[in-house]
């Protein structure tokens, strides 16, 4: 089953990508690609590097600090670099696997350190793409879509976390309910998965502490801007002209394209879908939003690619 979704995720990867590839000639990225300034280029280099800081920092304060910052920080680059590539989200994993290889955090620590970052990278993404439509609603067609759209998502996502932060009791005893039901609990390896469970609920609780719920939401918030920033730098790089606004409104939808559950490999099709939609949206010519979409991909795979393969070698050495 596991293999057959994996092909199906590479099957649809190349459908898109090509659908998306017809529309564009050699001419249009050739126009893109000519007007290269790599001082944009070098400045999208360092934001990683500081986008990467605070995702560690986050981690490091959503783990209780158990793990060393640099060992974290190398984590950090190892699993952005493999999450760029494998289809699926499997990428994911690799976060889960390095943090548990440490032997310092319990599983469902480990988990939910995950999760919660993920539901406050949705939530501040919608936050900040709202907050672009503030100065941008001029530049973009639909925007009524655009917005009851994105205040469904906040709502969705919000009601999931707060149901999960502020029902863990009720959330707990149903999952136990449910093991009993099934008689898992009976078994070895259901109590373990149900122990790993509710601790991995208790875990994502401890963000009600409002020390940690700032450091989440304010790292979460720095991440975000940092990004939207090295979206602007490599647009620019590109001869792309743009503002920071309109950077935060299309650079937010690679995120919330990669919540749905069509998985491709690399997220390639998904990713360039979501950019020429927006840049559709604020007006830019079709064939070039199209070449600049893979073109954007491809440079931040390798911004990620140095910086990560070293961090993957030091870390299969320990």
């Amino acid at each position: 089953m596991r293999r057959f979704y994996k092909i199906l995720s590479l099957i649809i990867s190349l459908i898109v990508a090509y659908f998306l590839l017809r529309q564009v000639s050699v001419e249009d990225i050739q126009v893109v690609l000519a007007n290269i300034k790599l001082e944009f280029l070098f400045a999208a280099t360092f934001l990683y590097i500081g986008m990467n800081f605070g995702r560690v920092c986050r981690f490091y304060f959503l783990l209780q600090k158990k793990i060393d910052f640099p060992k974290l920080f190398n984590i950090g680059f190892a699993h952005a670099l493999i999450s760029s590539i494998m289809p699926a989200r499997t990428g994911e994993l690799s976060y889960i696997y390095y943090i548990r290889k440490s032997g310092k955090v319990e599983l469902g620590n480990n988990i939910a350190s995950l999760f919660v970052s993920r539901v406050f990278d949705a939530l501040v993404v919608i936050i900040l793409m709202l907050l672009s439509l503030m100065f941008i609603s001029q530049d973009v067609s639909n925007i009524q879509q655009v917005i009851v759209l994105s205040l469904i998502g906040l709502v969705l996502v919000l009601v999931l976390f707060i149901a999960i932060v502020i029902w863990q009791s009720k959330i707990i005893w149903l999952l136990g309910f449910i093991f009993s039901l099934l008689r898992l609990n009976n078994i070895s390896w259901g109590n373990k998965i149900l122990g790993k469970f509710q601790e991995a609920i208790i875990s994502v609780g401890q963000v009600r502490q409002p020390r940690l719920f700032l450091q989440t939401a304010g790292f979460t918030a720095l991440i975000w801007l940092l990004n939207s920033s090295q979206f602007l730098a490599i647009a620019l790089g590109f001869g792309l002209e743009m503002n920071f606004w309109q950077a935060v409104f299309i650079g937010g939808l690679p995120a919330l394209a990669g919540i749905v559950p069509f998985y491709t490999v690399g997220n390639v099709g998904l990713y360039e879908g979501s950019i020429v939609l927006g840049l559709a949206l604020l007006g830019f010519n079709k064939e070039i939003a199209i070449g600049f979409s893979f073109i954007l991909h491809a440079t931040q795979i390798l911004i990620t690619l140095i910086p990560g393969a070293i961090s993957y070698v030091i870390l299969s050495k320990k």
